[in-house]
């Protein structure tokens, strides 16, 4: 469960026993309602919080509807005064509390959320950023799933910007983006990490299926003339730690690069 699930669960409980308790009091002591009736506004705060301007609205009725019914099972003075011009001034101002709460509430959750996502996205590609990647992973480790990490780094943008200018180079950035993303998986992940390095956080049943996956990213950017080296690795079953899992992608990687340049043996025998 979210944080911000377990809390508005929070709120909502506490405005429960808000409406408890000064509904207990209207029918327990013999005080004018419009005096207890204020104390209302608490809870319905506490559930415009939690819930919205709808749901701000909805507390200030059930206020309403609260104050009414101890009336009626006072039968008494504090009865009289329930329907009294004094009263509904103070319930439309009770409605009016409920729905400006709950206004602000769903404002200020719209503006965190749009600085969420200004912080974990990468304006140049539209993918998420580094943070967006180590939050994807830590999900993943504390559910305690198994996932593969693809590391992709272009090839060659130095030699795009210095040979087309910078434009291009970010043309090219965007174009392997827009190629990663059309390529991964429901629920996979990408993100851009660095200058020319990408990232794919995927589901696997173990290791083979991570290579598999990286292979079948390597096809498409060689049929497609997209630039691109991958590694990969798994977790838990070639690491222990997200650390340990950068690593092991990383290594193999450059190991691939290294390879192509025939600097090393192709990385599917190193990790073999």
């Amino acid at each position: 469960m979210g944080e911000s699930r377990r809390s508005r669960l929070h709120l909502g409980a506490a405005a429960a026993v808000g409406y408890a308790v000064v509904f207990a009091a209207l029918c327990t002591f013999h005080v004018p309602a419009i005096a207890l009736a204020a104390y209302f506004v608490i809870p319905t705060a506490l559930v415009a919080i939690a819930g919205g301007a709808l749901a701000g609205a909805g507390g200030s009725m059930l206020s309403m509807l609260l104050v009414l019914l101890a009336g009626v099972l006072n039968a008494d003075s504090a009865a009289s005064t329930t329907l009294s011009f004094a009263t509904s001034g103070r319930m439309v101002a009770l409605l009016s509390t409920g729905v400006l709460v709950g206004w602000f509430a769903d404002r200020n959750r719209q503006l965190l959320a749009e600085l969420r996502l200004g912080a974990e996205h990468d304006p140049l590609t539209g993918l998420g950023n580094y943070r967006y990647y180590e939050a994807a992973v830590e999900r993943r480790v504390e559910a305690g799933q198994t996932f593969a990490l693809l590391l992709c780094d272009m090839d060659q943008l130095k030699d795009v910007n210095d040979g087309h200018g910078h434009s291009a180079g970010d043309a090219a950035l965007r174009r392997l983006a827009a190629t990663l993303q059309s390529l991964a998986r429901p629920g996979d992940e990408v993100a851009r990490i660095g200058g020319d390095e990408f990232c794919v956080v995927a589901a696997v049943d173990g290791p083979e299926q991570a290579a598999a996956l990286a292979a079948r990213f390597e096809r498409y950017f060689a049929s497609a003339r997209c630039p691109a080296t991958l590694g990969w690795a798994s977790l838990p079953f070639e690491a222990a730690s997200a650390r340990e899992l950068f690593q092991l992608a990383d290594e193999r990687l450059y190991a691939r690069k290294a390879s192509r340049s025939g600097k090393l043996r192709p990385v599917s025998q190193q990790s073999a």
